[in-house]
């Protein structure tokens, strides 16, 4: 299959979809087998940086350089969720049981969602290597392991990313005295 101004490319778990990101934001998905119906995915205003299906194949999460990631699914090409960033996005990441996605920015951010509600349940604000896949879901999906642009690895546990991260900055100022500018997994 033939893509104009194709940039980004996610086939699916099983093997029988592809998704096809384009340069000028519309994503295409197709079965793999080349049979069956193709569908137009249209919300992004910006070029595709990355795809990501859902462990089960059921959704599709799409990036861009408009900052926003799109939740879609597959069987309808319905649009199910836009989770707003503030920079362009260049790595996503479903945790195994699909309740979490996270997303790296080139602001140096982490934003992890969980893409049924839409709410934010994590913010790791400058911790991320800029250019470079930069995370990981344990195979239990307990752990999101962060490379840092500060030649660090953070791991941060699902119970530590659950806490709201306005609540979790009080939390640590009111303890410790000391202004947070940034959560340092530390």
């Amino acid at each position: 299959v033939e893509v104009a101004g194709a940039c980004a490319v996610a086939l699916s778990p099983g093997g029988e979809h592809v998704a096809v990101g384009t340069v000028s934001g519309p994503i295409r998905q197709f079965e793999a087998s080349g049979s069956g119906e193709e569908m137009t995915l249209e919300g992004h205003t910006n070029a595709i940086q990355e795809l990501a299906w859902s462990p089960d194949g059921s959704r599709l999460a799409s990036a861009s350089r408009d900052g926003d990631v799109l939740v879609w699914d597959r069987t309808s090409g319905r649009l199910r969720r836009r989770l707003e960033g503030e920079a362009p996005v260049h790595a996503l990441a479903w945790s195994p049981d699909a309740a979490e996605l996270a997303a790296a920015d080139y602001g140096g951010d982490v934003r992890v969602w969980d893409p049924a509600s839409g709410r934010l349940l994590a913010h790791v604000i400058g911790e991320v290597a800029r250019t470079l896949p930069a995370f990981d879901w344990s195979p239990d999906g307990r752990t999101l392991a962060i490379l840092s642009g500060r030649s660090r690895v953070l791991l941060w546990t699902r119970e530590w990313l659950r806490i709201p991260p306005e609540s979790l900055r009080r939390s640590v100022e009111e303890r410790t005295g000391l202004r947070l500018e940034a959560l340092s997994g530390r």
